[in-house]
């Protein structure tokens, strides 16, 4: 399924708007431009279906089989979604009105009832968000954040919005990076750090081959135990670098499909202390 898939779609909006109460921002059109609005409500009608219904409504002939084997349940749902529109036609910032746009689409379900994927139906097909996305991290002006900008005073923005949440400070609720497992001091441990690409990220593109450095901390030094770092991905052996001293591990990150990938790095060091010594953290690839 192109662009966003519907099962994916439907998810979003149960979990971020429904449960969690969390705007996210939707490209509304599926071509080649790029309009990016607020998405902020949502309201769903559903029936259960057959499979050669299913057939029918996401256009396919009767002679192609429905193109995923492991659905086994079928639901078609009617989606009415609220944005903030703009109020003029030169997008005058701080009016908006209320927009709304009505999507239909098939969702896929396993024998338990639980969504493993979708197909956009009727006028959806053609109609239909591209892709869907928060912002995960403040920037902040500085050398390091050139795509910052330099005229807004991020404090006094994140104090506003935490007044308008009756909250004493930003930092009263949980960041978005918890839904993740991803803090703001991703990759920084004890004795070593973990990067991307330079920067101390928990996040990258699907189309941006990237890779994880692992730099030691000063004072540690590996002497023969070249092999102490095991690292794991999402429960599988992933890698098992060659460490030296003095020098920055680079591993290749996989071309992965959008979604999070799990790191467990675990050592067999003497000098550390701690029962478990391992370290977890998350790489949420977004397309």
């Amino acid at each position: 399924c192109d662009d966003v898939n519907p099962g994916v779609f439907h998810l979003v909006l149960s979990n971020w708007l429904g449960i969690r109460k969390q705007a996210i921002i939707f490209d509304r059109y599926a071509n080649f431009e790029v309009w990016n609005f607020p998405l902020y409500e949502y309201i769903t009608e559903t029936r259960p279906i057959r499979r050669d219904e299913a057939k029918r409504v996401t256009g396919l002939p009767d002679n192609r089989p429905y193109p995923n084997p492991q659905a086994q349940r079928f639901v078609l749902a009617k989606t009415k979604i609220t944005y903030a529109d703009a109020a003029h036609d030169k997008e005058i910032l701080g009016e908006t009105l209320p927009g709304h746009d009505i999507y239909q689409y098939v969702l896929e379900l396993d024998e338990n009832g639980m969504i493993i994927g979708g197909e956009w139906a009727f006028e959806s097909y053609d109609s239909h968000p591209d892709f869907l996305w928060v912002p995960l991290r403040t920037r902040y002006t500085g050398p390091d954040r050139a795509a910052a900008n330099p005229y807004l005073d991020i404090k006094t923005i994140l104090q506003l919005w935490a007044d308008s949440r009756e909250l004493d400070s930003p930092n009263d609720e949980p960041s978005t990076y918890d839904l993740f497992d991803i803090d703001t001091n991703w990759g920084q441990f004890s004795f070593f750090q973990v990067t991307m690409d330079r920067l101390p990220s928990g996040s990258n593109f699907i189309y941006l081959p990237g890779a994880l450095k692992i730099l030691l901390g000063q004072l540690f030094r590996v002497g023969s135990a070249h092999s102490a770092l095991t690292i794991y991905r999402d429960g599988k052996k992933f890698a098992r670098p060659y460490l030296q001293d003095g020098r920055v591990v680079s591993i290749p990150l996989p071309d992965d499909e959008p979604g999070i990938s799990r790191y467990l790095f675990k050592w067999k060091l003497p000098f550390v202390r701690q029962e478990d010594k391992s370290q977890r953290f998350s790489i949420y690839t977004m397309e």
